[in-house]
């Protein structure tokens, strides 16, 4: 049952932030969550998972949601059925329905059966269910934490969900965009390594050497890049995509090598 008509009227709009955390802060429940909200503010994951909460506050199901018309023009959040459902994304070894849900999952995305998918994938599903797992007990523990605790411990606990949200997140675009173009996404950065290995195949003894030592170097720039950048989160944000991006490619040279030394 829908409740909260103003809360689906910002979910419908253009979900300014303030206004987001304000309603939160009106008809929210978990202390943790509203201390995440003030110390950490808006990025990408806090404003997906501040989403996510107010969907469920407003008693919106997640079709409801998905069929939910947006007026105006979207700002930049998170899609919150990107985050970890239950009813799809978990695997609960207590839980009876455990079977049901993998099956449900895999009818889902049906090629995690099938000869040609990539093992990066399928090695992926497991790190999906890993991290749902842990979003789900620092959840937890921020419901049951008691105030005397409301500083380092709830920071801790909300770096911990946003970190395993992340993770999700970036798992369900990888098996949402194979599944519906049959190609990597490449954004995850063990997709980004398993593509980057393929392309070093060819490649000569000495110019392995030389694309590695070149990762290592471009990988220290854009490290400092990021500590140049200090709050600036525009400015992190780049120089951490440059810092995946060669972490990725150092990462696949460097097996490379060591494939070479056992051949």
């Amino acid at each position: 049952m829908i409740t909260h008509q103003e809360i689906v009227t910002w979910l419908k709009g253009l979900r300014p932030w303030a206004e987001g955390v304000a309603l939160y802060d009106r008809y929210g429940v978990n202390r943790m969550y509203k201390e995440m909200f003030r110390l950490r503010g808006e990025s990408v994951q806090t404003r997906g998972i501040l989403v996510e909460e107010l969907r469920k506050i407003a008693g919106l199901t997640d079709d409801e949601m998905r069929r939910l018309k947006r007026t105006g023009k979207p700002s930049s959040d998170t899609n919150p059925q990107t985050a970890p459902p239950e009813n799809d994304q978990t695997v609960n070894p207590q839980n009876d329905q455990t079977a049901t849900k993998v099956i449900r999952f895999r009818e889902r995305f049906p090629f995690l059966n099938e000869e040609s998918c990539p093992d990066v994938l399928k090695v992926l599903v497991a790190d999906l269910f890993t991290a749902y797992g842990r979003y789900k007990e620092a959840h937890a523990r921020l419901v049951v934490m008691p105030d005397s605790q409301a500083d380092a411990a709830a920071e801790k606990e909300a770096a911990d969900i946003v970190e395993n949200y992340i993770e999700n997140h970036a798992i369900w675009d990888e098996l949402e965009h194979y599944r519906d173009h049959g190609t990597l996404l490449g954004r995850h950065p063990k997709v980004k390594v398993f593509m980057a290995a393929g392309s070093f195949e060819n490649m000569s003894d000495i110019d392995v050497q030389r694309a590695l030592a070149n990762a290592r170097s471009n990988l220290s720039k854009a490290k400092k890049k990021y500590t140049a950048a200090g709050d600036d989160e525009s400015r992190q944000a780049d120089a951490q995509t440059l810092i995946d991006k060669w972490e990725a490619e150092k990462t696949a040279l460097e097996a490379e090598v060591e494939r070479r030394k056992k051949n």
